[in-house]
């Protein structure tokens, strides 16, 4: 809510398999069991699970494809999940096998793979102010990481309750509300802003612009004129910020990227503003798509609103065991076989990849009694959707922040929350889990 902060800018992993040139031998393997399709379009994504629980029935680790894609390996089992995330010889980037990490590492529901397109399908303009130097990885992820620390986010919670306050009270106005537009997908925002450092005043125009870019929100030339427009933001306040110096307040991201050193010298403000870039649209996307699926989830279960009205010390335990049931991580992340190796008993070859389809392994029955169950008495709700491992995500914290902190004020406030109109619910169409539209009718407490 990996996350969130944490992103690898040059790998859309989790929207599809990178079709690239093979880093070793180019050796296909008869399938034991027919290829199985990955759920990934339509109604299928709309409720993958049971076609999923099909796969990992034939096995662990399978044959599988997506559409228009090579053919991958798919692991589907709790145990081989947690395998492959910190297997040594899988890895993001196959042209950089050496750096597992990647720049500002860190997958999962806050954010990290699956949040930015591959370099290749970006205009080269926007590529050059992207990249960020190989050699910088673990001097980024150190620079980023305390900022992400559960101590430091946890003194937002406040801020973030009274963000999510102020936004359910305008969209309570009519009655009525696309609960995406108004709540899911600006809540996230405020809080990476409040991370990064970003003026208050400034944020309606970057909202708007991280709306371009959201899938189902622009056309490609649009989008991509909102991400230059952000990427120069972003290097005109880090600018700032280097002329203006530290200030007596509470140290920001961007303050701290600003001042920091890496192999002898300092951050450009280009540097600066592309990873700002990043955690915004890597840090923003699954955790706005996080609570669009728990506020769907609410409006269908009354007796789940109730439940956490009057007792909210288990808001930690729903968004937790949300994370679990209906991870927005799908269909999962990407690596790529390095060398010739082992999963779960099953031979890789070099060159081949893999997907870790992480909600397939959070519904696994051989670790969750009633997988396909919401359960908020649940005690082991030891999900992967953070990830695991040196790629466990760098912005968890946040998430669980942001999350609770929505919740809470959504049923505290509107206990009577329910659909207005379930046909006019709009789900992400390819790849990535969550909502579009959600329309809903806020019952304020009376």
């Amino acid at each position: 809510m990996a996350a969130s902060p944490g992103a690898e800018p040059n790998a859309r992993d989790t929207a599809r398999p990178p079709n690239r040139r093979r880093t070793g031998p180019s050796r296909r393997r008869a399938a034991v069991n027919p290829t199985f399709q990955v759920p990934s379009a339509g109604a299928d994504l709309i409720s993958p699970y049971a076609l999923l629980r099909g796969a990992r029935e034939h096995g662990p680790v399978i044959r599988a494809a997506l559409p228009g894609a090579d053919e991958f390996w798919l692991v589907s089992s709790y145990d081989a999940v947690r395998e492959a995330l910190t297997h040594p010889d899988l890895v993001k980037d196959p042209e950089d096998p050496e750096d597992p990490e990647g720049p500002a590492d860190g997958e999962g529901a806050s954010g990290g793979e699956g949040s930015l397109p591959p370099l290749d399908e970006l205009p080269e303009a926007t590529r050059a102010r992207l990249a960020v130097p190989t050699p910088d990885h673990t001097a980024l992820r150190a620079s980023v990481a305390q900022y992400f620390t559960p101590a430091r986010v946890g003194a937002l919670r406040e801020r973030m309750r009274a963000d999510a306050r102020a936004l359910l009270t305008a969209a309570a106005t009519d009655g009525e509300t696309d609960l995406v537009a108004s709540f899911t997908f600006p809540l996230p925002f405020a809080g990476i802003c409040a991370v990064l450092g970003v003026p208050g005043r400034d944020r309606p125009r970057l909202l708007d612009l991280t709306r371009e870019m959201a899938p189902g929100g622009s056309d490609p030339d649009r989008a991509d004129g909102a991400f230059m427009e952000l990427w120069h933001y972003f290097r005109e306040l880090a600018y700032r910020q280097r002329k203006s110096g530290p200030s007596g307040d509470t140290p920001t991201l961007l303050a701290g990227l600003v001042d920091a050193r890496h192999g002898g010298h300092r951050w450009s403000d280009e540097e600066c503003a592309s990873v700002c870039l990043m955690l915004i649209i890597a840090g923003h996307e699954p955790t706005a798509n996080l609570l669009g699926l728990g506020a769907l989830l609410l409006t269908r279960d009354g007796s789940l609103i109730e439940e956490l009205r009057t007792a909210l010390d288990r808001l930690p335990g729903f968004v937790e065991e949300l994370l679990r049931y209906d991870s927005p991580v799908y269909p999962g992340v990407f690596r790529h076989v390095v060398r010739d190796t082992t999963l779960a008993g099953v031979a890789l070859a070099a060159g081949e990849s893999v997907l870790v389809a992480v909600g397939a392994g959070n519904r696994d029955p051989g670790r969750f009694p009633g997988p396909d169950q919401f359960d908020l008495g649940r005690s082991d709700v030891r999900h992967l959707s953070f990830g695991r491992g040196p790629h466990f995500c760098l912005g968890a914290p946040l998430a669980r922040v942001v999350a609770e902190s929505g919740f809470r004020e959504l049923v505290e406030c509107f206990p009577g929350l329910r659909l207005s109109d379930s046909n006019r619910v709009q789900w992400r169409t390819e790849y990535l889990r969550g909502l579009l539209g959600l329309p809903v009718l806020l019952r304020p407490l009376r």
